[in-house]
């Protein structure tokens, strides 16, 4: 599905850091079965999950980490694009890096093909800035930690990483695609409402079933 087609809603949690989740759904098959859903208010079932094609999880990490927030969770078949692009718009400083403690094949495949297309890449260090001793702004918790030899230098063996440990920046959306998809979200609710769904029991079922979305996903593909 391309953006025009779809609506977005973003849900701010605070955890012990910020978080971001997106959530991309087709408006078009919640307005075309109000009257189902005001009978049988969101079930769980295959069919009604399958209304969100898209969802994203960006938290703020405890570490500097060169600005950059870790993508934690995302899951939605052939809009990988769109999803890290709206992590990429959405966030203070427009940058992202993988999850700091796992990334799997899919994902890895995602970021390495993201880096191959020019995406700009700013190197982390470790906690204790044993590579940029001056520059505090790059420490961050490292996916593949720093080893050392027997001689106690630096084993070219370890990490960081060198795609894994990065922050990116440079994919972000348009203004206008964001916008549009948010805009889009509005006008659900505003029809839902009328029709005497309230917006909160329609966010809070977006939120399950985005849950759902990804859990689903990640037992297949991780």
């Amino acid at each position: 599905m391309s953006a025009e087609q779809l609506a977005l809603y973003v849900y701010d949690e605070q955890g012990r850091t910020p978080v971001k989740k997106v959530f991309l759904y087709s408006s078009r098959e919640i307005l075309s079965n109000i009257e189902g859903f005001k009978q049988e208010p969101f079930l769980y079932d295959e069919d009604s999950t399958g209304i969100v094609k898209g969802y994203a999880r960006f938290q703020q990490p405890e570490n500097p980490c060169n600005g950059a927030w870790e993508v934690t969770s995302i899951a939605g078949r052939g809009l990988g694009k769109i999803l890290y692009g709206l992590g990429y718009s959405l966030t203070p400083n427009h940058r992202l890096m993988p999850d700091r403690h796992y990334t799997s094949g899919e994902a890895k495949k995602a970021w390495q093909g993201a880096a191959s297309k020019g995406l700009r890449g700013i190197p982390l260090d470790n906690l204790s800035g044993t590579l940029t001793p001056d520059n505090e702004e790059d420490d961050c918790e490292l996916q593949m930690p720093i080893e050392y030899d027997e001689e106690g230098n630096i084993d070219s063996s370890g990490g960081p990483d060198p795609l894994l440990d990065v922050a990116y920046e440079g994919g972000e959306l348009g203004g206008g695609e964001v916008a549009g998809m948010r805009a889009e979200h509005w006008s659900t609710v505003d029809e839902l409402e009328e029709a005497g769904i309230p917006q909160e029991e329609f966010e809070s079922w977006l939120r399950k079933a985005g849950s759902q979305r990804f859990q689903k996903d990640f037992g297949s593909s991780y």
